[in-house]
């Protein structure tokens, strides 16, 4: 049989009254008479369970004499003729020792089309797993309505997944925001990643990120990450990575696409405009500053569209204290790839002393390499550099070497220095 209990509002203060007009239908269906309470208004929050307390109901049939309508789903009588409304309230808890539960479902409608209802619930295997998710769906007399759900999971401390999402039109046409975050963190490697996918203006697009790290630090760790944004025919990916080991270390990223992050493009433009006013008040060519852009947001962030697709990388890598790097791009007005070592510019310094006879020996040895490659004047420039300091007791010997070639398809320029002796040839194709 079923157990019922609740609470009426009878218009100022709680009872519980024994008003257990109930008939049980069959094995899904109880009717509920709420007849002497006809023509007034008045509340019932209404709960039905058996058994050990799982949940188990599926229609409520509240009979409505003398009227005799029948109105599904409501435990609410209304004293205006003209508006039929209801509200509903069911709550549910299920517990077998290690696993647990809980639901909770509540709704209203009216005559006049409005109807909400909203549910949620959880479980849990306690301490293996847990979930919760709840939804609800709203429809209103002016034809607006909306729909969410929302869930959310953990397996352990291992894996977590956390989704949310809405459907809606508010008078402004069908809208969507989807967002979803799952993570897993296991020993040694731990990974996360997020979305967002929205039509509403100002933030219409689709947007993802994923993160992973593995390895022991400082021993074979590898870290990698990625995002993508896309919005009709723009769109924006970068790629990531790092590699940490006792021998090498290196990373390097990559960005693709016909948008770049605004505050990132913002800032180096500044610092090429406030280099390029330096360079002009010292009498020099400056270079091309990248132009102004449009703005647009996809999900939360904002981003500056370029006139065409573009690609800008760079990676470095350093082996026994010593560094090299590359970066460049490619777009539609040409291209550029540039080598250097050490990775980030300067020189490298390799000093040390040893044991020699009479008196130790010592050195200072400093170089520096660069080689660009480039669709503008010129196409290949190569320099490099090196100062060799030593010593033996009262002997020191100071030596400088540089060299650098610039090569495009009408001219070839070399210059070669040692010491105070430089050697330079210039030739014309």
């Amino acid at each position: 049989m079923w157990t019922v209990w609740g609470a009426l509002d009878t218009g100022g203060f709680q009872a519980n009254p024994d008003w257990a007009t109930l008939t049980e239908l069959d094995a899904s269906t109880v009717r509920l008479d709420l007849s002497p309470f006809v023509g007034t208004e008045r509340e019932v929050l209404l709960t039905l369970s058996r058994g050990f307390g799982t949940l188990d109901l599926r229609r409520v049939i509240m009979v409505q004499d003398p009227i005799g309508e029948v109105v599904t789903g409501t435990q609410y009588a209304g004293a205006l003729p003209q508006v039929v409304f209801g509200r509903l309230a069911v709550t549910g808890a299920l517990d077998l020792g290690p696993l647990q539960g809980s639901m909770v479902v509540s709704g209203s409608f009216d005559s006049t089309g409005n109807f909400a209802l909203s549910a949620s619930g959880s479980v849990a295997i306690d301490p293996l797993a847990s979930a919760s998710i709840s939804g609800s769906v709203t429809i209103n007399s002016d034809d607006t309505w909306s729909m969410g759900v929302s869930f959310s999971g953990q397996v352990l401390s291992l894996a977590t997944v956390q989704f949310a999402g809405e459907f809606y039109d508010r008078g402004q046409g069908f809208r969507y925001d989807l967002t979803g975050v799952a993570g897993l963190s296991i020993p040694g490697v731990t990974t996360t990643g997020v979305f967002s996918l929205s039509n509403a203006p100002g933030r219409a697009g689709l947007t993802a990120a994923v993160a992973l790290s593995a390895g022991p630090a400082n021993v074979a760790r590898i870290t990698a990450s990625g995002t993508i944004a896309i919005s009709g025919s723009w769109w924006y990916g970068r790629l990531s990575g790092t590699l940490d080991t006792l021998v090498v270390d290196a990373s390097g990223w990559l960005e693709i696409g016909n948008l770049r992050d605004r505050a990132t493009y913002d800032a180096r433009r500044s610092a090429i405009v406030a280099a390029n006013n330096l360079i002009s008040a010292l009498g020099f060519p400056t270079v091309a500053t990248p132009a102004a852009c449009a703005s647009r947001t996809i999900g939360v962030t904002t981003f500056c569209e370029l006139p065409s697709v573009r690609v800008d990388f760079a990676a470095s890598a350093s082996l026994l204290g010593l560094s090299f790097g590359v970066d460049g791009f490619v777009d539609g007005s040409g291209f550029r790839l540039t080598a250097r070592t050490p990775a980030g510019g300067g020189r490298h310094v390799i000093r040390g002393s040893t044991w020699a006879p009479f008196c130790d020996a010592w050195w200072d040895i400093r170089f520096d390499a660069n080689l660009t490659i480039q669709s503008a004047n010129p196409n290949v420039s190569l320099s490099g550099s090196g100062d060799v300091h030593a010593g033996w007791c009262t002997i020191r010997i100071d030596v400088g070497i540089s060299a650098s070639a610039t090569f495009n398809p009408t001219r070839l320029r070399a210059t070669f220095r040692v010491a105070d002796i430089s050697i330079t040839t210039d030739i014309r194709l």
